[in-house]
């Protein structure tokens, strides 16, 4: 996916849009709304970070990670 590859490069504007058109194309993968949060993180986009969980955590609700980051984003 083209947006961990920018994540890896630190491209993280370029990796959140990625992220987002991924989203828009496959809205039921819980993976790409928990790489959008890690991406989101790296900006400080605390507010976005707790969306792209609470997201992620709708989708797989037994995920406890996604639980444990939101916590830690929240907090």
């Amino acid at each position: 996916m083209l947006g961990r590859l920018l994540a890896r490069r630190k491209a993280w504007d370029e990796a959140v849009a990625e992220y987002r058109t991924a989203i828009r194309l496959s809205p039921k993968e819980a993976a790409i709304q928990i790489d959008l949060a890690k991406a989101l993180e790296q900006q400080a986009d605390w507010d976005g970070v707790v969306a792209a969980y609470r997201a992620a955590i709708a989708l797989v609700p037994d995920r406890a990670t996604s639980h444990f980051n939101l916590g830690y984003a929240l907090w």
